[in-house]
């Protein structure tokens, strides 16, 4: 995956995307055991997560192989928050059903996770 490349959409509007290699520097620092460096790093992932696109790049981040272990809990980590955190906005909407359809979603998907990187080692 290229992350300095842009994405494009259908519509005709103009709407703000998120920079992949934005993210990802982002995702980098806020892996980081440098505690100012997560600290820097948080305000400007809750900007960049809410912008579109974010969603698929965090995941193409966590599927790249390539990426230090680390890095891609991190993008994993960052993605389930931010889905969590935008379902829980449209609750009163959507109403109970669709709350507990998501949050068992999420518990299931964090299972395969928690079994895919079993003692910090990726099984895949």
């Amino acid at each position: 995956m290229d992350f300095n490349g842009s994405r494009s959409h259908p519509m005709s509007m103009q709407m703000q995307t998120v920079s992949p290699a934005e993210l990802y520097d982002a995702i980098v620092a806020a892996s980081s055991q440098d505690f100012t460096q997560v600290q820097a790093s948080s305000q400007r992932l809750k900007q960049l997560v809410d912008t579109f696109g974010a969603y698929d790049t965090l995941q193409e981040i966590a599927a790249r192989r390539d990426i230090d272990l680390a890095i891609r809990k991190q993008a994993i980590i960052q993605f389930k928050n931010a889905v969590i955190n935008h379902w829980r906005s449209k609750k009163c909407v959507l109403g109970p059903f669709s709350w507990c359809f998501l949050h068992d979603f999420l518990g299931f998907y964090l299972t395969i996770i928690e079994t895919v990187f079993v003692n910090g080692a990726c099984l895949l």
